[in-house]
């Protein structure tokens, strides 16, 4: 039986007796289907790949642990995000840490931009947007890492807790400022 199908009613099955057959079984969906965005997310969370790792393990933790909670109110999709963006926030607010790096001048990064003669390459590119975003608050971090991942603005609201409206328009202050530090 798919877990997920339309005649199953998975939030009553996970409640029964949090039957171990039918929570393996969606913890192995949801590894197979997100494993891949909860990466970029604890990229977007963590600098360090030890760090990325050790973010990674602790969603799929609370994951593991919260799927007796699920209780289908939202899509499995949004419902996932949640747990790894609220595990992700207090990751990294738990500890107050030293930059184990230099971080990139913002007037650096417009030099590079701007200079076709010393055009920076995809992958470099990527760690300067990741640095950036890195440097965001929280709930902003949040909201552009789930907005590059794809989801719609109804989306993030629903993980986030806010209205569509203030994430839309949330999100386009982050464009902004993101901008103006791309081009002083």
């Amino acid at each position: 039986m798919d877990i997920l199908s339309p005649s199953s009613n998975m939030a009553s099955d996970l409640s029964k007796a949090d039957s171990l057959e039918v929570r393996t079984g969606l913890f192995r969906q949801i590894t197979g289907q997100y494993a891949a965005g909860l990466r970029r997310t604890c990229r977007g969370y963590e600098r360090d790949e030890a760090r990325q790792d050790e973010l990674m393990q602790e969603i799929w933790l609370a994951l593991w642990t919260s799927l007796p909670t699920f209780e289908g109110r939202s899509s499995l999709k949004t419902w996932v995000y949640r747990v790894a963006h609220n595990k992700a926030v207090s990751h990294v607010s738990r500890e107050v840490r030293i930059p184990e790096t230099t971080p990139v001048e913002i007037d650096t990064l417009a030099q590079h931009l701007q200079d076709p003669e010393t055009q920076l390459d995809r992958q470099r590119a990527r760690k300067i947007l990741a640095e950036l975003i890195r440097r965001l608050p929280p709930v902003d971090r949040q909201l552009i890492l789930m907005h590059l991942e794809g989801f719609s603005g109804k989306e993030i609201a629903e993980v986030i807790g806010l209205s569509p409206s203030n994430v839309t328009t949330r999100l386009s202050r982050i464009r902004n400022t993101l901008g103006r530090r791309e081009n002083p």
